[in-house]
């Protein structure tokens, strides 16, 4: 089932969103997040950041309303065609879970951007020292490993 038809029907079923549990390890996180993925041609996360509005916008305020509904933390996984992927969710929420700081904050709401990358990272293996993308030179990573 969809995350869509699953969310519209929310006393029919326990899926909310469209990231669900198939299995037991996975229902810590969807019982606390409800992660809605969209895959646009244009986020504009310029307009989102500086003006509030744009399709990103659009997309968070529909997963900030779906997310109370569900009374869960509310997670946007976007992706832009020909850029990497983002995650935009309450940066205090987040902090719970990773130690990666957001790319950026938008302050009216602690609301932090994150790349999706970074995230599976740390997650697959939180320990292993890593390049930020951030500690470059010229195009090219350096030989210091980030933690």
């Amino acid at each position: 089932m969809s995350g869509g038809r699953a969310t519209v029907a929310p006393g029919l079923v326990r899926q909310a969103g469209d990231i669900c549990a198939v299995a037991p390890e996975g229902n810590a996180l969807a019982s606390q997040w409800f992660i809605e993925c969209k895959h646009v041609r244009q986020l504009r996360l310029d307009r989102f950041i500086v003006h509030a509005s744009g399709p990103l916008w659009d997309f968070w305020q529909t997963c900030l309303t779906q997310a109370g509904r569900h009374r869960r933390d509310p997670v946007l996984v976007g992706k832009q065609a020909g850029l990497a992927p983002i995650v935009i969710a309450f940066s205090r929420r987040m902090a719970r879970v990773t130690p990666l700081r957001p790319l950026c904050t938008i302050c009216t709401d602690a609301v932090g951007v994150y790349h999706f990358a970074d995230l599976v990272d740390w997650q697959t293996n939180p320990y292993r020292p890593r390049l930020s993308r951030w500690d470059r030179v010229d195009g090219l990573p350096t030989q210091e490993a980030t933690t």
